[in-house]
């Protein structure tokens, strides 16, 4: 890589440096730490959405849009398409 370099040195009759402004710490010289902590939180995130989801159940409810509350209404009125409503010639969802 640094004969790359070199080469584009001498194409655009430019030097290249590199300035490190904040060392890395000597128990992590790659400064890979930040990173799986990062990795670790989004992980743990997604198990405890997983469990959560699974502890209420697989089954969808949709009780509160076929019961006839406005949040039901406006999905309804919109034809959102877990209503059964898909365009204006079609039916209404029943219930």
């Amino acid at each position: 890589m640094l004969a790359t370099v070199r080469q584009l040195e001498a194409q655009v009759h430019r030097t290249f440096t590199v300035t490190t402004i904040v060392p890395l710490t000597r128990n992590d010289p790659e400064g890979l730490a930040p990173f799986y902590v990062v990795i670790g939180w989004v992980v743990g995130g997604y198990l405890v959405a997983s469990l959560l989801a699974l502890a209420r159940g697989t089954e969808p409810s949709l009780r509160w849009v076929s019961c006839g509350s406005g949040p039901g209404r406006l999905l309804r009125a919109l034809g959102h398409p877990r209503l059964g409503a898909r365009g204006p010639g079609d039916a209404p969802h029943p219930g």
